[in-house]
């Protein structure tokens, strides 16, 4: 139950956002919020074990493209499009969720990065690397302002990548 729980958390977080709720997921799953807090004692708890879920499978999947070697630049960034909505500051703001969740999540994030430049850009300098960022993650955060699709997005990012 304790994966099921999980599981529907992170797809309800995904798919969801901000309208994200315990609530939301006890009634997914048909039972009461009690039996989720059986699993996880407050909602620290609960938010770190979502993420640490999160990023365990988000890391595997990168494992699965870089073997694949197929459209890898695309499934890579939009693997990080996924993980980068997932630690959008609103979320943390209204869920009051703790620093020290936040430092933990930005961790998991930046070692995700690391891992996805490394494969992308492998020779580029530490500079280029931080520029990369800067213009994939800016890109990530308007791409709603303007209405555009992540695959767009993405698609135009490994043209200039």
């Amino acid at each position: 139950m304790r994966n099921k729980i999980l599981d529907t958390a992170i797809e309800s977080l995904r798919t969801e956002g901000l309208k994200f709720s315990v609530d939301t997921i006890a009634s997914q799953l048909k039972i009461s919020k009690k039996t989720i807090y059986k699993f996880f004692p407050d909602k620290e708890n609960f938010a770190y074990a979502i993420y640490e879920k999160y990023y365990s499978r988000i890391s595997e999947s990168v494992g699965e493209i870089e073997k694949s070697g197929d459209n890898i630049k695309f499934r890579l960034l939009m693997a990080y499009w996924d993980a980068s909505f997932m630690i959008r500051s609103e979320i943390f703001n209204k869920y009051k969720l703790n620093n020290c969740i936040y430092s933990y999540v930005m961790k998991l994030q930046n070692e995700l990065w690391s891992r996805i430049i490394s494969l992308i850009a492998p020779s580029a300098s530490q500079t280029d690397k931080a520029i990369f960022r800067t213009i994939i993650e800016g890109a990530f955060e308007n791409a709603e302002k303007y209405s555009f699709s992540a695959e767009l997005i993405v698609e135009k990012l490994v043209k200039i990548l």
